[in-house]
Parts: C-alpha cells; structure tokens; sequence
C-alpha cells in the first residue's frame, strides 16, 4: 500500500519519529515515503497519510496546520493517520496524552482518521532561540530525549495492522 508521511517539526525530533514510523511500516511491505509539511507534498497518489507534528503551546506546528488546509478536500477521501510529538510527554500522564492529542483536533475535523498517537519528543535548550529557551526555563523545562522507541514502533505496528484489515 502507498503511504504519504508528511511531518512539521521545528528541531528535528518530530522529523525522527516520522522517519522510524516509516521504517516499521516499510518492514511490513507497504511503500512509504516521508516529506516535511512545508514541502506540500500531493496527497494524490497515496491511499494512507499518515500526518504528525510537534506540538508547542497546546498547538501543531503551523507547517502541518497549512498542509492539512491545503490539502483538506483530498484528505477527506483517503484514510488518515495523525501523531503529535510533545515535550510534556516526558510525564506519561493520561491528560498530557489528552492534551497533546487534542492539538490535532482541528487537523482531524472532515478527516477519516483511523489512528491517532501521541509520543514525547526531545527538550534540547541549546537549539532553541534565546527567548524560547528563557520561556522553557521559567516553565522549568528538563532537557532530555523522552521519545519512547518502542511506544512508536508499536503504534506504527499497529497501524499498519489495522491497514490490513
């Protein structure tokens, strides 16, 4: 099966995660490609998006939101994956998985998704510009790569078993 992966990431983590979703949907046979949103990649010739993107202040990266309004009316007939990557995931906590997911909300609206995850990203001070880094202090932000590998591989799992079906 053809699959689109498009993701909006801003340092880089949300690109990584989208890469290894490919990867574990590749090892099941299905032909994946991965493009930045920005790109604007055509939905046309793929029967599965699977979209994500990093969440920041309660919302996807703008690149994602503008590739989800470009494209709205061909997404609307194709079925549709969505990921969030957010920082405050290194707290795996039910409502930090609800509020990151609620972030696609808006991307969803008019969609067929089939499948929606949320993942914890990476907090890396050092590559971000001086006034988010001092906002990210004030909010007492713990640098670290909190991605859970295996939580994405198994989502990705997953969904490529409900693909089969």
């Amino acid at each position: 099966m053809k699959i689109l992966i498009v993701h909006a990431s801003r340092y880089g983590s949300t690109a990584e995660v989208a890469e290894s979703i490919g990867d574990v949907l590749r090892e099941s046979g299905h032909d994946v490609v991965v493009w930045a949103a920005r790109e604007m990649p055509s939905p046309r010739n793929y029967a599965v998006i699977v979209a994500g993107g990093a969440v920041h202040a309660g919302h996807v990266l703008g690149d994602l939101q503008r590739y989800v309004a470009k494209y709205r009316g061909e997404l609307a007939t194709k079925r549709v994956a969505l990921f969030a990557v957010a920082g405050s995931l290194r707290d795996d906590t039910e409502e930090n998985h609800r509020q990151a997911e609620a972030a696609l909300l808006p991307l969803e609206r008019g969609l067929s998704c089939i499948a929606r995850g949320s993942f914890a990203g990476v907090v890396n001070l050092r590559r971000m510009p001086l006034p988010v880094r001092f906002l990210m202090r004030l909010m007492n932000a713990v640098p670290g790569d909190y991605r859970r590998w295996n939580e994405i591989r198994a989502w990705a799992s997953g969904l490529s078993v409900r693909l089969a079906g």
